[in-house]
């Protein structure tokens, strides 16, 4: 099995833009259509991203989910290994800050 080096090394801000992006779009999805069509067909990883942009503790909660425990997945995902264990010790406090940026561009 060959090892994924790229996981060690943060994305590129072009791909956490894509990903925002991309979270937005589902964001709004959910926001106009409703979970019904979504929520069991989305990877776990977007559906909870989505649920804590739209701030859905109910959705969260059914998926045995709390918001920590997203920002605890998606902390790597967003900053790679040794950025996302840097920002697990900081609380994760640049994973939400990262979301709640994220959310902001929900109004827009």
């Amino acid at each position: 099995m060959a090892i994924d080096w790229d996981q060690f090394y943060p994305p590129s801000e072009e791909k956490r833009d894509q990903k925002r992006r991309d979270l937005l779009a589902r964001a709004r999805t959910i926001k106009s259509k409703g979970w019904d069509d979504y929520q069991y067909v989305w990877s776990t990883g977007e559906t909870v991203g989505v649920a804590l942009l739209l701030n859905d503790d109910a959705v969260l909660a059914e998926m045995g989910e709390t918001q920590r425990d997203v920002l605890s997945r998606w902390a790597y995902d967003l900053f790679g290994q040794k950025d996302g264990s840097a920002d697990e010790a900081a609380d994760f406090a640049r994973t939400a800050d990262w979301f709640a940026n994220a959310r902001a561009g929900l109004a827009s």
